[in-house]
């Protein structure tokens, strides 16, 4: 049930893992209207498995060219997952269309140096991690266990759905020294994309997303903001829950406020435009360093109410807890 996220010096910390919504003051120029936050959720996840010893490499290696003779339930992936591997194979999930990745790579004939999983949590389900489980039971000792006792995150997506805005609607303050790259079609803003690969922060429609690659859309429109982390410091998957706020220092603030009573017109005109063509990121990175600094303090002063990652991020242990990724028969 949404709850509605309050004004700062206010606290909502008994609603933490909910959906949120908040009804704002009416932003510059436009109508106020509903906002709602979903809670965060793993959008992909990348786990790396290494044998903890010799005979468990034999036996892996064993199990899993065993299991790769059913075509039927590991399906061959693509010929670019196979990069860096020795095998990569598709695995047969029957409760969700979803298809789990799997990729092998021995360290000498007949052991095995490591299996990388890949999937998407909310596309598996419960239903589907249960059936990985399973599988992972006739490939692992131990099954789904060794997975969370010696598999490693290499990489995680973390993302919200923010219902009630659209991408040129707001303005998104990264932290400084950031590249952004800004994609758009017939003059809207669609992708705003902030850093490099590795840890990367990607705002989009996800609307637009689908309808551009044919998969069609019912409802209204969704901004997703993801935040893509690779190795991330925690590691160990089974300290999942321990994720530090991937959200932390990022800020949306409305497009465009008005220039400080201290500057020019003129001279915070010719930033908006400069925003629009390149980005928020980009055009800051042009300006001054004096400047620049008194752009981002007055911009932050303009942040949206509706965005409060601390507020989102305090319920993520138990967001993980309710997925069962980590618990040893899930």
């Amino acid at each position: 049930m949404p709850i509605k996220i309050v004004h700062k010096g206010s606290s909502n910390k008994n609603q933490t893992g909910a959906e949120s919504s908040f009804l704002p003051a009416k932003p510059i120029g436009e109508a106020a209207t509903t906002i709602t936050v979903s809670p965060p959720f793993i959008d992909k996840i990348s786990i790396v498995v290494k044998p903890a010893n010799d005979a468990d490499a034999e036996n892996i290696h064993k199990a899993l060219w065993t299991a790769f003779l059913d075509k039927a339930d590991f399906q061959l992936a693509s010929a670019q997952a196979t990069n860096g591997y020795h095998a990569a194979r598709l695995i047969n999930i029957k409760s969700t269309p979803a298809r789990p990745l799997i990729q092998y790579r021995r360290s000498e004939p007949g052991k095995a140096e490591r299996i990388r999983l890949e999937f998407n949590p909310r596309k598996l389900g419960g239903e589907g991690l249960t059936e990985l489980a399973a599988w992972m039971d006739s490939i692992l000792p131990d099954g789904w266990e060794y997975v969370v006792t010696n598999g490693h995150v290499t990489r995680i997506d973390i993302a919200v759905d923010v219902v009630g805005v659209r991408v040129e609607n707001f303005l998104c303050l990264p932290k400084q020294g950031i590249t952004s790259t800004v994609w758009g079609v017939n003059g809207q803003v669609q992708t705003i994309t902030l850093g490099k690969k590795g840890d990367q922060t990607s705002i989009y429609n996800v609307k637009a997303k689908r309808l551009n690659k044919k998969q069609g859309w019912s409802g209204k429109t969704k901004i997703r903001v993801e935040r893509r982390l690779k190795n991330p410091t925690f590691y160990g998957f089974s300290k999942l829950s321990e994720l530090a706020n991937p959200f932390s220092g990022l800020v949306m603030t409305f497009a465009l406020p008005p220039p400080a009573a201290d500057m020019k017109f003129w001279e915070w005109r010719i930033f908006g435009d400069s925003v629009q063509v390149r980005g928020l990121a980009a055009a800051l990175a042009l300006l001054p360093k004096e400047r620049r600094a008194k752009y981002r303090a007055h911009l932050k002063l303009y942040a949206q109410s509706w965005w409060n990652p601390e507020a989102l991020w305090e319920g993520w242990s138990k967001i993980v807890g309710a997925s069962r990724l980590t618990e040893f028969k899930p």
